[in-house]
């Protein structure tokens, strides 16, 4: 009884963010919303932080939107296109971001997973020249399998995603003390 069924009838929500305008200071001057750009949506990741911030006016002056935690992202445009991302924190995203909402932890993984491996196909769909571009119709209208009711009751579905989690926050620790030690050093 698994079935085929489109990403759009699969996910509970899906949204596009937006990038508020870089000319007005306000909207960039205050670390309000937490906002992604698609660079960050790193291939197979776990997205535990963003780099930059979007003020509450900026928020409100364009077409961004508040996403929850486990929020499956996908890049659509450049070098990134077709990246795969778990988002673990509630941020915005600029629209260069197609983000899909499920309705719980264990479907989010499952989306997660399964656009993963199919991560190939789905880059090669992009399109254009120089900056190839996937649009989100087409991530809507990709198939993906519905399993039976039973998979949902697997109960590791959020310990493989927290423990990546764990993972990902440790690597960042690493990172950020490698960094410190290695301008300590410059200094000396």
């Amino acid at each position: 009884d698994w079935t085929l069924i489109k990403v759009i009838d699969f996910a509970e929500e899906m949204k596009n963010g937006g990038t508020p305008n870089r000319g007005i200071n306000s909207n960039w001057d205050s670390p309000d919303v937490p906002w992604l750009k698609s660079g960050e949506v790193i291939n197979s990741g776990i997205i535990i932080e963003s780099v930059e911030f979007i003020s509450e006016s900026g928020f409100k002056s364009s077409s961004a939107k508040i996403l929850p935690p486990n929020t499956v992202l996908i890049a659509l445009y450049g070098a990134t296109a077709g990246q795969v991302g778990f988002l673990k924190f509630e941020c915005s995203t600029n629209q260069a971001v197609c983000a899909m909402i499920c309705d719980d932890m264990p479907k989010a993984a499952y989306l997660y997973y399964y656009l993963l491996s199919n991560q190939k196909e789905i880059k090669n769909m992009a399109n254009g020249g120089a900056q190839p571009n996937i649009s989100k119709n087409i991530i809507e209208y990709l198939p993906i399998i519905r399993p039976n009711d039973a998979i949902w009751e697997f109960k590791y579905w959020k310990q493989i995603i927290d423990s990546r989690e764990v993972y990902s926050r440790q690597i960042s620790n690493l990172k950020g003390l490698s960094d410190l030690i290695l301008k300590q050093m410059s200094i000396v």
